[in-house]
């Protein structure tokens, strides 16, 4: 077919109409079900899908992209120069693995060349895209490059990737996946194409947009070699040098090394594909809002808050929803190196509750480097990721969206974080010790300090009890003192604002000379081997406080007894009992549920007295609710009052040292 009436100049020509008519003949044969094509315009350049008239008008009007001469998206082979093996017939139907995911390598590659996926430039007028080469040109070519001459079923890239999900899903080291591409390659018949190492085939990952970033760091953790660092030699606090010290010619090794995995081309990927994109509206277009349940957090009354408040960020279900969560690793597993590294994962929550929180749908955004935990220098180290989470936020990103076949803007916001108390006080800035260690509390906490034990305690659990509570009253049973106050006024985001504000400049890093900040009163708490708690020492600030005379310690003699008080108990969990030394061990967050929820309050029956088995069995109970996929919200408000009762009988049963 003729197609020198591209590249007339004259629109308005006899032969640049019959081009028109023959390339729009073309396009209705193969077009989409509903009626739909590509647009190769000058403007669209393919991106777009519109109506075979619509797509006509836009010819006539704006021009034939000059570049689109191979009519790929319109029912044409693709030519290629390469001196490869390109087989326009390899297998195109997708490809299942063993846990039943789909592959399909080309409807990957055309939603990456739609959304433009690696050089998306932020700016409201559509991306262009250059079809003719770059790494795009070079993955296509490989997903049409035989894996071997005659093989239809894999194409280099689609073998490539099922490589690769077998060295992620079985943990495989890059010297294990060297020693596996080099016997397959030497297994598969001659002239084959797959890669010799692991480092030949890095270069697809980030083509596929699936690189980091090294981003340089002080060793005493108190500054990033970026933006207007980037090119400094040393750390502008200490002075320290910013690589290790080396002799020779050698490349340069640098004290610590952040990985900064971007964000945004990460959220990009979720709306790649079709399936993944029409999840990611779940919350808003296929949720079905049940009165009185909690199953998902889009149920919760802190979304229903953010979406009224920021009604603009709601009006699109695309805007992504996300939450963060961080907590330390030793790399090494069990070995007896003391080394921590601490990754920071994204969770989208936009998606619906049975796949949102599962691993294919968990990002890690940055990955800290040890040997030591970041502690309060954190900050430092997130400065990458609170960059773009600001540019979601304010600016958002030009995002193509494979189930509407459009562009969008997308804008993210995080509105939760989810850790343990040593890495809320790192992230929050809260400091969970000393008298104000209460998140909830904060200088409202009530605390007081054992004389004998040498250490803070927490009692003050009556507070939230109604005020006409019969503990209230009860003084000998808890701290020897009546209870009048009320729950503690709950801070709003502007209020913590303002206690933040009263806070000085802070100096980040762990510098040799540098000294532990004392904090003001004014500042609050704010900064930026399991053992028995049983002991001689509890007893005796039982007795200093005056309360709890049946557990005084009794002199006999010269030696003092203490009277029985149960401080343990047993299951049978046989991989973390010790019988010998009667002790449990290793026990993982969901095996303490199973115990407490289900196995100790039928294990304690008959050992103890009824009125200690009643409150653990509430307590097992509490959190067995609070574990349930559905939520009933009365069920939760009703909680929210026993619990306060549970914790105050604990206080009638356990010494002080216990809270």
């Amino acid at each position: 077919m003729d197609k020198s009436w591209i590249h007339n100049h004259t629109r308005g020509s006899v032969k640049y109409f019959d081009g028109i008519h023959d390339f729009i003949d073309v396009a209705r044969r193969h077009a989409e079900v509903d009626g739909r094509s590509r647009c190769p315009c000058r403007r669209c350049k393919n991106r777009t899908y519109h109506q075979i008239e619509e797509v006509k008008q836009h010819l006539l009007r704006n021009g034939m992209d000059k570049g689109y001469t191979n009519w790929i998206y319109h029912g044409e082979a693709r030519q290629s120069n390469n001196n490869v093996s390109i087989n326009a017939n390899v297998s195109r139907e997708n490809v299942h693995d063993e846990d039943g995911n789909v592959d399909n390598v080309f409807e990957l590659l055309d939603n990456i060349q739609m959304g433009n996926f690696t050089n998306a430039p932020q700016q409201e007028d559509l991306p262009e895209v250059d079809v003719g080469g770059g790494s795009f040109d070079g993955l296509l070519n490989d997903a049409q490059c035989e894996l071997w001459p005659g093989c239809e079923k894999y194409s280099k890239l689609s073998a490539i990737l099922k490589l690769f999900h077998v060295k992620v899903t079985s943990r495989m080291s890059n010297k294990s996946f060297d020693m596996m591409l080099d016997a397959f390659k030497d297994m598969l018949p001659d002239n084959n194409v797959l890669p010799k190492s692991h480092y030949e085939t890095k270069s697809l990952l980030r083509d596929l947009g699936l690189g980091y970033d090294c981003i340089h760091a002080c060793k005493h953790d108190c500054v990033l070699f970026w933006r207007e660092n980037a090119s400094k030699e040393n750390c502008p606090q200490y002075g320290e040098s910013r690589y290790k010290p080396h002799e020779g010619k050698g490349k340069k090794i640098p004290q610590k090394v952040l990985r900064h995995f971007p964000l945004k081309s990460r959220l990009q990927r979720l709306f790649m594909s079709k399936d993944t994109a029409l999840d990611m509206r779940w919350h808003k277009e296929k949720r079905v809002k049940v009165t009185n349940e909690l199953r998902h957090l889009a149920d919760s009354k802190a979304w229903e808050d953010f979406d009224s408040k920021y009604s603009w960020f709601a009006a699109d279900p695309c805007n992504v929803r996300i939450g963060l969560t961080t907590d330390g690793f030793n790399p090494f597993g069990n070995m007896s190196n003391a080394y921590s590294m601490w990754p920071v994962m994204i969770v989208p929550y936009n998606l619906p509750p049975w796949i949102c929180i599962k691993e294919p749908y968990i990002f890690m955004s940055l990955l800290i480097p040890g040997p030591t935990s970041p502690g309060n220098d954190i900050d430092v180290y997130m400065q990458p990721l609170v960059e773009e989470l600001k540019e979601l936020w304010r600016d958002g990103v030009m995002t193509y969206d494979a189930y509407s076949k459009c562009n969008f803007k997308m804008h993210a916001a995080m509105i939760w974080t989810i850790s343990d108390f040593p890495a809320y006080v790192m992230v929050s800035g809260w400091m969970t010790k000393g008298y104000l260690a209460c998140l909830n509390c904060k200088k409202e906490t009530c605390s007081c300090f054992l004389k004998h034990g040498r250490k803070i305690c927490y009692l003050g659990s009556r507070m939230f009890l109604s005020l006409d509570h019969i503990f209230r009253n009860h003084h000998k049973q808890f701290n020897g003192k009546s209870e009048d106050k009320g729950p503690p006024k709950q801070l709003t985001g502007d209020d913590i604002l303002e206690q933040l504000n009263l806070i000085p400049e802070v100096s980040f890093g762990k510098g040799p000379n540098k000294k532990k900040r004392t904090r003001e009163e004014f500042e609050l708490n704010w900064t930026k081997k399991r053992k028995t708690k049983d002991t001689f020492k509890s007893r005796l600030d039982l007795e200093a406080m005056g309360i709890r005379k049946e557990l005084h310690l009794r002199r006999n003699g010269e030696k003092f007894e203490m009277p029985q008080f149960p401080d343990g108990y047993a299951s049978n969990i046989s991989r973390c009992v010790n019988v010998n030394n009667c002790k449990i061990s290793g026990l993982k967050s969901h095996d303490s549920h199973v115990l407490l929820q289900r196995l100790l309050p039928i294990a304690i029956r008959g050992f103890l007295n009824l009125d200690i088995c009643n409150t653990i069995a509430e307590l097992g109970l509490f959190f067995k609710e609070l574990c349930c996929r559905t939520v009933k919200v009365d069920v939760l408000e009703a909680m929210e009052r026993d619990i306060a009762v549970i914790l105050s009988k604990l206080e009638m049963i356990f010494p002080p040292s216990f809270f």
